[in-house]
C-alpha cells in the first residue's frame, strides 16, 4: 500500500537506504540477520494485486545488490552475498530471471566459494 501511494520510484530509493544501512553492519547482530530475512521475505513474497511475485522488484534489488559482492570491505560482501543467497533460495522453481542478472550474480558469487 505505501508503495502505491508514494510511488514507485520513490518506494525503491528509501528501500534501498535501508538495506544498504544493515550492509555495514559484519557482526551477526540478531536485529540485522531479522532484517535480511525480511528482505528476501518481502521481496519474494506474493502480493495480491500481482497475481504471484514480482520479479521487477527482485530484478532491481539484486542489480542493486550484486555489486556489493566485490566490494573491498567485508562487511558488504558479506551481507551483499548474504541477501542474494537469501533473496535466491526464496524463489520458487518457476522464477525467471533474466541472463545478464543470473550472470552477474554467478561472477559475485564464485569467488566467494
Amino acid at each position: 500500500q505505501i508503495r502505491s501511494q508514494i510511488g514507485e520510484a520513490a518506494f525503491r530509493a528509501q528501500f534501498l537506504v535501508c538495506v544498504k544501512r544493515c550492509m555495514l553492519v559484519f557482526k551477526r547482530e540478531a536485529a540485522v540477520e531479522r532484517l535480511v530475512h525480511f528482505i528476501a521475505t518481502f521481496t519474494t513474497f506474493p502480493h495480491k494485486e500481482e497475481n504471484g511475485i514480482d520479479e521487477e522488484l527482485i530484478v532491481w534489488l539484486l542489480s542493486a545488490i550484486v555489486p556489493f559482492t566485490h566490494a573491498a570491505d567485508k562487511a558488504p560482501r558479506f551481507r551483499a552475498c548474504q541477501i542474494v543467497s537469501r533473496v535466491l533460495g526464496s524463489l520458487g522453481e518457476d522464477a525467471d530471471l533474466p541472463e545478464e542478472l543470473w550472470d552477474a550474480i554467478e561472477a559475485g558469487m564464485t569467488p566467494r566459494l
